[in-house]
């Protein structure tokens, strides 16, 4: 599907490091990859006015269709309403598990941050949407969120990610819904992108 997209013209983005496209290389050709734009890492880094203002005004004069998926640097202690400094751009930050459909491809995000912590977490009620999401959609499934799928019920690496039992419970709860599914994730500290094909 992101191919298709390319072929039609359409600028894509994401979250792989630039330079080393270890996801996209699972999806498409080094010449697709060429045409790919790459974003990494936290929206803001402190989730302030002046941050999201920045990071709304790059969005909206792109004239990309975004989705936004709040990571721990957007929502620490102090940082402001994401969805309302974003909202004048035309923009969301949902709070929940969201879907969009483009052709051939359902895109499910799934926010992992919570507010003033830095491991992420998927709760049942969250894990049973997005099962729901990637089971209803029109084919595949690409699921974005912003933390890793630790193996280990402790974090053995910097920063820290979804414990290992949560992970797995979301991760069989996608490939039971979809098998036809991509799960990712956007913290690329210690783990230079986390993908998992389901």
């Amino acid at each position: 599907a992101t191919q298709l997209l390319l072929d039609e013209g359409v600028p894509v983005w994401s979250y792989d490091l630039p330079g080393k496209p270890h996801r996209m290389q699972l999806l498409m050709d080094d010449d697709a990859i060429g045409r790919v734009n790459f974003i990494e890492g936290d929206i803001t880094d402190q989730g302030s006015a002046d941050q999201w203002a920045i990071a709304g005004r790059i969005a909206a004069d792109s004239g990309l269709p975004t989705n936004v998926v709040l990571g721990n640097h957007d929502v620490r202690k102090g940082s402001v309403d994401a969805a309302a400094a974003l909202a004048p751009f035309g923009l969301e930050a949902p709070d929940g598990p969201a879907a969009v459909d483009v052709p051939g491809l359902r895109i499910v995000t799934l926010p992992t941050a919570v507010a003033g912590l830095g491991p992420g977490y998927v709760h049942a009620p969250a894990r049973q949407k997005v099962a729901e999401l990637v089971g209803a959609g029109p084919g595949a499934a690409f699921v974005a969120m912003h933390h890793y799928p630790q193996r280990w019920r402790v974090p053995n690496v910097y920063p820290p990610g979804i414990t290992g039992p949560m992970a797995k419970a979301l991760l069989d709860a996608v490939a039971e819904a979809n098998p036809a599914s991509l799960v990712t994730s956007g913290q690329a500290t210690a783990t230079e992108g986390t993908i998992t094909a389901t």
